[in-house]
């Protein structure tokens, strides 16, 4: 997948592409904590034309770096976007704001391989 150019706002349909194993490619300056070039997917620069496509031929050459990063940004969103960790992000924000009187047990669950997320 290809975000061709920067986005400002986080939209659900690339985070859904990296948890499901695609590898994405992205302009820089998007807004995605998750794409991190080299690690988890790869950025270009969207001024230079060629930036984009050496990329995408580096990883057409080497499908192990192609596979990798696909596989490294599906880890990162299982530890750090799965919906247990968004629900307790949630719960620690509320009880900031609102100043709620006792603390919550952290939210338990299940991701989408069934194995059981704290």
């Amino acid at each position: 997948m290809i975000l061709p150019e920067p986005q400002t706002r986080v939209q659900v349909y690339p985070l859904e592409a990296l948890a499901s194993g695609t590898l994405l490619a992205a302009a820089a300056g998007h807004c995605y904590d998750a794409i991190v070039d080299g690690k988890t997917g790869l950025e270009f620069d969207p001024r230079r034309e060629r930036d984009l496509s050496d990329k995408l031929r580096r990883t057409l050459k080497d499908p192990h770096l192609a596979r990798s990063l696909a596989y490294a940004a599906q880890e990162y969103m299982r530890r750090e976007h799965s919906v247990s960790q968004m629900v307790n992000a949630y719960i620690a924000l509320y009880t900031k704001l609102g100043g709620a009187q006792r603390p919550r047990a952290p939210v338990t669950g299940q991701d989408n391989r069934g194995a059981v997320r704290a």
